[in-house]
């Protein structure tokens, strides 16, 4: 179990990270993005949320919402998506 906890809280510090940076690189092109994040890792478990939102450089419009957890009883994700 510790490994699955040890595997999410890194999960944790990554995801948002790696969004973050993609929304980053969407405003680089000069197209509107944004995201944000918030995470946690404790004795007990950890948790990461991040949502972003923005245009590609076709033109198409995204939006997700991503939490996901992990603790002494298992682990679970939930997304919202949605593109144009």
């Amino acid at each position: 179990m510790r490994k699955l906890l040890k595997a999410a809280a890194l999960g944790a510090l990554l995801v948002p990270a790696v969004l973050g940076g993609a929304a980053t690189a969407v405003a680089d092109a000069g197209d509107p993005a944004y995201a944000d994040g918030s995470r946690y890792a404790g004795p007990d478990g950890a948790w990461t949320k991040t949502r972003g939102s923005g245009v590609t450089a076709d033109g198409e419009v995204y939006y997700f919402d991503v939490f996901r957890v992990a603790g002494p009883h298992g682990a679970a994700t939930v997304t919202t998506a949605a593109h144009s």
